[in-house]
């Protein structure tokens, strides 16, 4: 019997392209099979909710044109069984700490 692979679909909220291929090449290195689909604004946003379903979603704090408590309610209303993890080098832990207690999945800092 084959083994069957399934690739898990993430969204990732980026406005920083270093940033963003920081990070997939971090998720490659990892042997996670991941179709890894990025955003950088509010329309490309709408946009990737409407191409659904998604696995997990990857944020960064501060992105160009987006509030992020704003989004995560939005992420929530839209997507409310999808995990949200902040990924930020701007965010201090306190923060994160209270974004949790407002419904983020988790934090990488």
């Amino acid at each position: 019997m084959s083994e069957m692979k399934n690739t898990l679909r993430i969204l990732m909220i980026e406005d920083v392209e270093t940033d963003y291929l920081i990070i997939s090449r971090h998720i490659r290195k990892s042997g996670l099979e991941a179709d890894l689909h990025w955003v950088k604004d509010k329309t490309e946003l709408t946009a990737a909710l409407a191409q659904g379903p998604w696995d997990l979603i990857l944020s960064d704090y501060k992105v160009t044109g987006l509030d992020f408590l704003e989004t995560l309610r939005l992420l929530h209303r839209q997507l409310p069984d999808v995990p949200v993890i902040l990924v930020s080098g701007s965010v201090g832990e306190e923060l994160a700490v209270d974004l949790l207690k407002q419904g983020l999945n988790d934090f990488v800092l």
